[in-house]
C-alpha cells in the first residue's frame, strides 16, 4: 500500500507530507466509516460502496464543470470518461 500511496495519493517528499500522516492517523484511530463503507483496502473494494456508482445521475449537473486529473492521480482517464460522457457542459 505504500507503494501505491507514494505514486497515486501523495507525491510530496519527504513522505508522507503532514497532512496525509494527520489523514492516515485519524482513519487508523477509528477505521470504521472507511471499512464499512469501502472495505479493508483500496485495492479491493467490499464494503457498502461496492456497487455504488453516480454515473445515471451525471446527466442531471446542468452547469459547467470541470474536471481535472494528472497522470499520477488515483483517477485516471478511464475512470474520468464517464463523466466526460454524461456531464452536458463539461471540460
Amino acid at each position: 500500500m505504500e507503494v501505491f500511496y507514494k505514486r497515486h495519493f501523495s507525491l510530496a517528499r519527504p513522505w508522507p507530507a503532514k497532512e496525509v500522516r494527520v489523514a492516515m492517523d485519524r482513519l487508523r484511530g477509528d477505521p470504521t466509516i472507511y471499512g464499512t463503507m469501502y472495505g479493508l483496502s483500496e485495492l479491493y473494494v467490499s464494503g457498502s460502496l461496492h456497487n455504488w456508482t453516480c454515473i445515471p445521475i451525471l446527466k442531471h449537473i446542468q452547469v459547467p464543470t470541470l474536471l481535472i486529473n494528472g497522470m499520477d492521480d488515483e483517477a485516471q482517464d478511464v475512470a474520468m470518461q464517464p463523466f466526460f460522457d454524461h456531464i452536458e457542459k463539461v471540460k
